[in-house]
């Protein structure tokens, strides 16, 4: 939505001036408003009566329609809308009820037709360079239902900045805000279903191998406190490991990650800490042991039950990192990965994040992570339900790195993947919204590699819940708040604020506070 350049105003007298209104006149508003809810056709004489002598107000036209409406003559409320709209083209009210309609009876295609393409007011009335600030809430309120309905959220939520920045504490603006998330969440969850029922998902390839209860052999019993020890051991205990001759340290690292698959029907049953894994992938990933890529590949190519068990949120939050540290230099070997079938979705897409943060710390290889990404999606595309390795939320959370990178020679690809119905929508929204994503200016999407302990640290501060009270609300509020929308919006006040107890502009006859205040 472009800045807006027309001014606002406040003032009472200025809509008045509007709708021709006269002091006799606006006496008897809130009486007409009244009888035209209660819809008696034994009252529509007194409007004709007016409106025969009031005939430049619109606002008794719009009552009459009202109490037709309310009277069950629905032909001839609509008769009279359509008068209203001819004799009175400036009245804005008259256009938000049309579109009000087409809401209810969700005729969206015809909204347009009513308050403009554009969907903006001074595009309406071009000749007009002051609006109420009554009209521009009213108009507000009707396009973010419009673009909620019509799923454009984008659209909806400027509109909904603006009007929160203008009327922040009315119950019109919460109500607004309600409707707006409730729009998403409702289509969310169609989508969802819909996504449940239409989407691809690999079939694992069960790799049982045989258990052993047998406890391995290790070079440096020092490791051993590994399996005790929580994301709570001690730094000093970490750097005595790390201090360990490099070669036979990471065998016995090694011996962890395969002991976690060999006896996991013994782990699994035990109540003592599973942290031994994480330990051992996080202190690989402190020595960069390249060579440890394949035994790490083969924890992750293992059935998602023992990820989930012996990683969890780790996998999504930090599993990247020793995918980085130990595999920034064989993405043939993570291409190959990437193209075995029946693996874990979160198993790869990690190795798709590291892959991404190689073309964003390491400028000089962008084009060669573009090129892996290429290879990678070109093979999806030609792939077939049979090879197994094709998987909508893996494909969509690809793109997603791909946009962080803005790979926009990709576009082709992912517009392939698209067109077969291969990615889920619920990731990045449809084709036309990767498009649009991917040309945009690049946010700070670079992550820090971070040593075990700091890692620790932060999984004890905000998993364990130890994160500070005040800091969370203050998160809450932020978050609620959104970005600012002082580019977008610069509106110039003019003329005195119209009181909350003052009869609102919009013709009603109710007080303002129980009106458009609202």
């Amino acid at each position: 939505m472009k800045t807006i350049t027309y001014k606002i105003t406040e003032d009472a007298l200025f809509m008045d001036e509007q709708n021709a209104m006269t002091p006799e006149l606006k006496k008897k508003l809130q009486g007409l408003y009244n009888l035209s809810l209660k819809g008696n056709k034994k009252d529509i004489p007194e409007f004709l009566a007016l409106i025969e002598k009031y005939p430049r107000n619109p606002q008794i036209k719009n009552y009459l329609s009202a109490l037709y409406s309310h009277a069950g003559m629905h032909e001839k409320a609509e008769e009279m809308n359509q008068w209203i709209l001819a004799e009175h083209p400036n009245y804005l009210f008259a256009k938000l009820n049309y579109a009000q309609k087409y809401l209810s009876s969700k005729q969206y295609e015809k909204i347009p037709e009513i308050l403009g393409e554009n969907m903006e007011l001074q595009a309406l009335y071009p000749e007009r360079d002051t609006f109420h600030l009554v009209e521009l809430i009213a108009f507000l309120r009707i396009s973010i239902q419009y673009f909620g309905a019509i799923q454009d959220w984008e659209q909806a939520e400027i509109r909904l900045e603006i009007l929160e920045e203008l009327d922040p504490d009315s119950e019109g603006t919460k109500q607004a805000n309600k409707i707006y998330h409730n729009d998403i969440m409702q289509s969310a969850a169609v989508r969802y279903k819909r996504e449940e029922k239409e989407k691809i998902i690999t079939k694992p390839v069960v790799k049982k191998v045989k258990q052993t209860t047998e406890i391995p052999q290790f070079n440096h019993p020092e490791v051993i406190i590994l399996y005790s020890k929580d994301f709570e051991i001690e730094d000093g205990i970490l750097e005595q490991i790390l201090a360990l001759p490099r070669i036979t340290l990471i065998e016995d690292l090694e011996k962890i990650i395969i002991d976690s698959i060999y006896r996991y029907d013994y782990h699994s049953t035990k109540s003592t800490s599973t942290s031994f894994c994480i330990h051992a992938l996080c202190l690989l990933g402190e020595l960069k042991a390249e060579e440890s890529l394949s035994i790490i590949l083969f924890f992750l190519s293992q059935e998602e039950e023992v990820i989930e068990f012996y990683l969890n949120d780790f996998m999504t939050e930090y599993g990247w990192q020793i995918i980085y540290q130990v595999g920034q230099n064989q993405l043939e070997v993570l291409k190959n990965f990437m193209l075995e079938e029946g693996v874990y979705t979160y198993s790869k897409s990690e190795v798709s994040v590291a892959v991404k943060q190689i073309a964003l710390e390491q400028l000089d290889r962008r084009n060669e992570v573009i090129n892996w990404f290429e290879l990678v999606l070109a093979s999806y595309s030609k792939a077939s339900f049979d090879d197994n390795i094709v998987d909508s939320d893996l494909i969509g959370l690809i793109i997603g790195n791909v946009i962080d990178i803005r790979a926009t020679k990709l576009l082709f690809l992912i517009k392939e993947l698209f067109d077969k119905g291969y990615v889920s929508v619920g990731i990045n929204g449809n084709y036309k919204d990767v498009e649009k994503y991917i040309k945009k200016a690049p946010s700070s999407n670079k992550e820090k590699v971070q040593p075990t302990h700091e890692i620790y640290k932060q999984i004890l501060e905000h998993w364990g819940g130890f994160e500070d009270e005040e800091d969370a609300d203050e998160f809450e509020r932020l978050f609620e708040k959104g970005k600012s929308i002082e580019d977008d919006y610069q509106p110039i006040r003019v003329e005195p604020k119209i009181g909350r107890n003052d009869p609102c502009p919009c013709g009603s006859g109710k007080k303002y506070k129980k009106c458009c205040a609202y």
